[in-house]
């Protein structure tokens, strides 16, 4: 016990485990480049070919006929048009070099949130690089190359910026979350847990102030858009949002969310997923508010509105949890001593249940869970006010 607590030993023991981990993660990478064809960077590459269409002029979008139908675990650009536009000056570039800079920047953000949210004499930035390759959603986001790998730099500025209320911290997560939202679309509700929690907190600063910035960054990303390719690419996106998303068949074992999963439980079929989802959409908005407006805990209120923020499309993918990282981070730094291992442990359970989840995805929910029940018990133990920062 006493080899615990010398702060050389366990960084050894982080060191090592960050070692084994990532050459873990490498070797993982290679099967999957070895394979015909190649698989690892599969998200990233629908990405960059997409920006390689529009520079060669080449519609970004395929319309469905009527009575076709997509799966939607097929492979296809479905992405508003900045994000092809964003990824064109690269696009030139060797697809394994962007890869690569995309997992690196990605890892990188996540170091950085780490960071941020941890004390002066709470070094979280080893432990994460340690646990990075173990946390099975971000893993996979990087293996794939999937856009979500930037969710705990993105999510981690939206929460940095609430709890730190600086003017700086403000502007960052406002550009973070507008840029996010742009891209994934689902992570806009965020910006109603904001105004609700501005509101029910009765004050401007920085809730309300966060939300204007990312309105008036989505509205530059939408503008900047516009002027650089012209309205084709959104008309050719409305019409493959009514022809190919309409069509696609969503009810499937890898997408975990509620009315998916619902609809294979009960034999149901898609139309009946579609209306499912509905009702998951309110019920997702209504948890939204209620956590802005009632839970005073900003690390516990935020991972509520950001796993309500999870299911209000009709599909949720096993690495989207990916998001919740900051919420763990964040319970980890302001835990006190006493508390430190209870909260470990969970966050400690909830790696080892998203592993599992490989082979049940479902259980993925489970690891969400955990990680807000150690946001809470490490802020009741904290004893923090509401509003106050996480450090």
């Amino acid at each position: 016990m006493r080899a615990l607590r010398d702060p050389f030993f366990r960084r050894a023991v982080w060191t090592v485990l960050a070692v084994v981990g990532w050459a873990g993660l490498l070797w993982i990478g290679s099967l999957l480049a070895s394979l015909e064809p190649p698989r690892v960077g599969d998200d990233l590459r629908i990405l960059v070919d997409a920006a390689r269409r529009l520079v060669d002029g080449v519609p970004l979008y395929s319309t469905t006929r009527a009575g076709d139908s997509l799966v939607a675990e097929s492979l296809f650009y479905s992405y508003p048009p900045p994000v092809a536009q964003a990824l064109v000056p690269v696009s030139a570039l060797p697809f394994e070099l962007i890869l690569v800079l995309w997992g690196a920047g990605a890892t990188a953000g996540l170091l950085l949130v780490a960071r941020l949210v941890g004390r002066p004499l709470c070094g979280l930035v080893l432990p994460t690089l340690a646990l990075a390759p173990y946390t099975m959603p971000f893993a996979v986001a990087l293996l794939f190359g999937n856009l979500d790998a930037w969710f705990p730099l993105a999510f981690g500025l939206v929460l940095v910026g609430v709890v730190a209320r600086t003017r700086c911290a403000t502007i960052a997560g406002g550009v973070a979350m507008g840029a996010v939202s742009m891209a994934k679309l689902h992570p806009v509700t965020l910006g109603l847990w904001l105004v609700a929690r501005g509101f029910g907190l009765r004050r401007r600063e920085p809730e309300i102030a966060l939300a204007a910035v990312a309105l008036v960054a989505g509205l530059g990303i939408v503008s900047a858009s516009l002027l650089v390719g012209g309205i084709g690419p959104w008309t050719g996106y409305v019409a493959f949002l009514r022809s190919g998303a309409a069509a696609a068949d969503l009810v499937g074992r890898l997408n975990i969310g509620p009315a998916s999963h619902a609809a294979l439980l009960l034999g149901l079929d898609d139309g009946t997923a579609r209306s499912i989802q509905v009702v998951v959409l309110l019920a997702a908005l209504g948890l939204t508010v209620a956590a802005g407006w009632r839970v005073r805990d900003p690390v516990v209120s935020f991972g509520i509105a950001t796993t309500a923020s999870l299911v209000v499309l009709p599909v949720t993918w096993v690495h989207y949890p990916v998001a919740l990282i900051p919420v763990a981070l964040a319970a980890a730094a302001r835990a006190p001593e006493g508390t430190l291992a209870t909260v470990g442990g969970l966050l400690a359970a909830a790696i080892v249940v998203v592993a599992t989840a490989v082979v049940a995805p479902p259980l993925m929910w489970v690891a969400v869970v955990l990680v807000l029940v150690a946001a809470q018990v490490s802020g009741r133990a904290a004893q923090e006010p509401a509003g106050d920062p996480v450090s």
